[in-house]
């Protein structure tokens, strides 16, 4: 007997119990990977991807819960589904919060073969899982830290009853209670290690909750993912799709996973929202995030991409970073303090006439069965401008104009992503930027962009809404 959905890791302290598992699994034809804590658990992860986590909940060194919180916060683990195991003093509390961070199931020991066998085959012949979102850091500790408080005081209750066992004890028995002893002390100094390491965290945590990321991280990002993305350029790529025409390859995935790793861990309370693998959104501080704009390009070496980096702070978009590693070009924008390019200001064109502007714009993926798909518009304008390009990225369409390279660009159909940190360039340049139909939100669907220089807005936008009243 073998099992199709690969392979399952088991992460479990107690020597006995995780060969039980790994013996009782291997029986049934499951591919089986182990560990005996979090932290291992995390190794494993590093090099496979397996179709399912059963992990104990209390365990030295990285628990279950701080372990599957990790497992939710990293695009490659998020959707794994896992099972936790509990020992019986755990409490409702902890059942509930184990729940909260997205355990599709939660069985106490001893554990009921059958009903175990069962779950697992349940849960590998789901087509899909819902996965909640991930608790907010702060929550996620808060909770932690009473989870911790209550594993602490099982702890000294059973250290405490060694002690009062140990006088009476036969000499004969003596050595294996005082062994029982020693790990149970040195159980409980682990954990007092671990709530003083979360004191601090949650400490730090607060303090970066009073923070919020400068343009200077914001450049440092966007340059070190345009390395990346420059030191895979003209190689072969595994290509995936994510439609027809919709690309993606191994450079995106690994732009990305350095940018949410660095944004996570400098600002683990942050929304982020990024191309390849989506995100959440947040009133107070929500990054956009594009680690590679122009994947088309790039799969077929055309040398016409870059990153993109937006970060907005109460609803309103405040800083932008886009990177072209090829020309080595950094475009960066702050709310109030202008536009540059690699340090020097930019401004958008002078051009008042239509007929003497150049123009750029983009379609969509989908375009041969979608009413948006800006064909009209683009034979319009073309007879009606200098001419209209289409490059291919979003990010540097918008930068352009900035630049005062292009007069006038406009998109029908985009995300977030695409248009963030453009978008801010553009207007600290002196762009006019609104939708298509003249609305300033650029950002929320149904969106639409048109950015140009202020003495074409106007014109472009009278032709953009016949089109699209």
């Amino acid at each position: 007997m073998t099992n199709k959905h690969g392979p399952l890791l088991v992460v479990e302290d107690i020597p006995n119990v995780l060969e039980l598992l790994e013996v009782t699994l291997r029986f049934q034809g499951y591919e089986v990977f182990s560990a005996k804590n979090g932290q291992e658990a995390l190794d494993i992860l590093e090099k496979e991807t397996p179709a399912l986590i059963i992990t104990d909940i209390l365990m030295p060194k990285l628990d279950g819960f701080a372990l599957v919180q990790q497992l939710r916060y990293d695009p490659k683990t998020q959707n794994i589904p896992v099972i936790f195991l509990s020992a019986t003093y755990v409490t409702p509390e902890d059942r509930a919060f184990a729940m909260s961070l997205g355990a599709s199931r939660f069985i106490e020991k001893p554990i009921d073969t059958e009903d175990f066998l069962l779950t697992i085959a349940e849960l590998l012949s789901q087509e899909q899982i819902t996965i909640p979102t991930p608790l907010e850091q702060p929550q996620f500790y808060a909770g932690y830290r009473e989870r911790l408080k209550i594993k602490l005081q099982h702890k000294n209750h059973q250290i405490a009853r060694i002690e009062r066992l140990l006088p009476k004890i036969e000499a004969d028995q003596k050595s294996a209670f005082e062994g029982l002893y020693e790990q149970a002390v040195n159980d409980r100094n682990e954990i007092q290690l671990e709530l003083e390491e979360l004191k601090k965290t949650i400490k730090k945590l607060h303090n970066n909750q009073m923070t919020t990321p400068t343009l200077t991280d914001l450049e440092r990002l966007a340059r070190n993912a345009g390395q990346i993305l420059r030191a895979g350029y003209q190689k072969e790529h595994h290509v995936d799709y994510k439609g027809v025409i919709d690309l993606v390859t191994e450079i995106d995935h690994q732009s990305e996973e350095y940018l949410l790793g660095e944004i996570k861990r400098e600002f683990p309370h942050h929304h982020i929202l990024a191309e390849e693998s989506g995100g959440t959104s947040g009133e107070v501080h929500q990054w956009y995030i594009d680690p590679l704009d122009g994947t088309v390009n790039y799969a077929h070496h055309i040398p016409i991409f870059c990153v993109s980096i937006a970060y907005a702070s109460n609803g309103a978009l405040s800083l932008a970073a886009v990177y072209d590693p090829m020309r080595d070009e950094m475009y960066t924008a702050e709310r109030g303090g202008g536009a540059h390019l690699n340090g020097h200001p930019l401004h958008v064109s002078d051009t008042a006439e239509l007929q003497k502007s150049l123009l750029v714009t983009g379609f969509p993926y989908d375009a041969w069965n979608s009413e948006f798909d800006n064909f009209a518009n683009f034979v319009k304008f073309a007879k009606m401008s200098q001419g209209v390009r289409r490059l291919g990225s979003a990010a540097l369409d918008l930068c352009y104009v900035a630049a005062g390279r292009f007069d006038g660009f406009w998109e029908l159909a985009l995300q977030p992503w695409d248009v963030a940190a453009g978008g801010l360039i553009c207007e600290e340049a002196g762009a006019r930027v609104s939708n298509i139909y003249g609305k300033p939100d650029y950002i929320s669907p149904p969106q639409s962009i048109l950015a140009t220089s202020p003495g074409i807005h106007t014109r472009m936008l009278e032709e953009l809404e016949q089109n699209h009243s």
